[in-house]
């Protein structure tokens, strides 16, 4: 029976963990803005200290990268104190692996709370974004015909709608970059293995939220209010594009004229 320390196991136990992810995100949701701001500014600390600070408290090794690592799949294989041999035991699908295709061999490693945190994050702005186009799934008391008929697709109106979700996306993926970049060279503490991810992921997705919200004038309506508190029924969100808004008037101008004889 082959155990999930062999080399072509990681293909597997990044399906689980992905599994695992989309299950979390699915199930947990986010109402107001401010909530996940103090949830991923506190656990940005956490990381931090968990990654930076325990170093110092115990054998020099990082606390955060132990519990990723689940314990580092690693146990003794003698008891003998004066001998240094290990061998790898079972881990658990609680991170993402990234082989290495080089000299070095082994796996880069992502947490899966890298993951699962700024993606609560990130379902919330997408949410956010189909609320601004009126098509909010959660209002059940509104009828099926009320929902705007399907349309033909159009690209830049598909950017246009999800104007929060895709720049917050993209933040994600340059703090992820910005990550691995930290890892290769070695920007640490004191010789500390391992990046705390959350330190770059955090910043770079609420700076990027939080630039476009105060450019729209939507930063305290999203700061104040829950999303519940926003569906269309209770407030519409201004228009952003004008061009588009006096066609839409026009049009149904056109739609009240009486029809010339």
């Amino acid at each position: 029976m082959r155990n999930n320390t062999e080399a072509s196991v990681w293909i597997l136990q990044n399906l689980f963990s992905f599994t695992l992810a989309m299950m979390f995100l699915a199930t947990l949701k986010i109402q107001r803005f401010q909530t996940a701001f103090w949830v991923l500014f506190a656990f940005c600390l956490y990381d931090i200290f968990m990654v930076f600070i325990t170093p110092y408290f115990g054998n020099g090794e990082s606390v955060m990268l132990e519990v990723a690592t689940a314990g580092a799949g690693f146990e003794e294989a003698s008891s003998d104190l004066t001998e240094c041999n290990r061998v790898e035991t079972e881990r658990m699908p609680m991170l993402f692996l990234a082989p290495r295709f080089d000299y070095r061999g082994g796996f880069g490693l992502l947490g899966l709370g890298d993951v699962l945190l700024p993606g609560i994050f990130v379902t919330y702005v997408l949410r956010v974004d189909y609320l601004r186009a009126d098509t909010w799934v959660w209002n059940v008391d509104r009828k099926a015909e009320e929902f705007p008929q399907p349309r033909k697709f159009d690209l830049r109106k598909y950017f246009r709608v999800h104007r929060y979700f895709f720049p917050v996306c993209i933040a994600y993926f340059l703090g992820l970059l910005v990550t691995f970049f930290a890892n290769i060279f070695q920007w640490t503490i004191n010789g500390v293995r391992g990046q705390p991810a959350l330190l770059y992921l955090v910043p770079f997705t609420l700076t990027t939220f939080i630039l476009l919200a105060k450019r729209n004038g939507e930063l305290h309506l999203f700061w104040k209010h829950s999303l519940d508190e926003l569906n269309p029924n209770n407030y519409i969100f201004k228009k952003d594009d004008d061009e588009e808004n006096k066609e839409e008037q026009e049009n149904e101008k056109e739609e009240e004229e009486p029809a010339e004889v």
